[in-house]
């Protein structure tokens, strides 16, 4: 079977100059992401937070949506800015004991590391 991705490339302005391989850092924005996030600004410009249960349940609706993607229940998805933030929150955030282990990648982004490593004086096992 083989897939058209020319409309899924047409939703990336980048694919249009570049070979994007790299997103873990910065991903490009579709022109949906685009879109909703000029709409936000534009909002927030021109209202400042007077709109923000609308926000509210346009991060819920999201929330559920992901939820629904995952497998999940919305309560057990959390938005941050980026993958570094994630795990910095999750790593600093759980109860863990003397001698827990976590296991990495070599050659992890430095950020995705170190929160791991930085549990290592609480007894804490990085197989990084």
């Amino acid at each position: 079977m083989t897939h058209d991705l020319s409309r899924y490339r047409a939703e990336f302005p980048v694919t249009e100059s570049s070979v994007y391989l790299n997103h873990a850092a910065v991903a490009p924005l579709s022109r949906r992401v685009h879109a909703a996030m000029c709409g936000l600004l534009d909002d927030v410009h021109h209202y400042g937070a007077e709109h923000w249960e609308r926000w509210s349940a346009a991060y819920e609706a999201t929330r559920r949506s992901v939820a629904r993607l995952l497998g999940a229940a919305p309560d057990e998805i959390a938005f941050t800015k980026n993958t570094s933030e994630g795990i910095s929150l999750f790593a600093n955030g759980l109860d863990w004991q003397s001698g827990d282990e976590v296991v990495s990648l070599s050659g992890e982004f430095p950020a995705n590391y170190y929160p791991w490593k930085a549990l290592e004086s609480k007894g804490f096992v990085c197989g990084c």
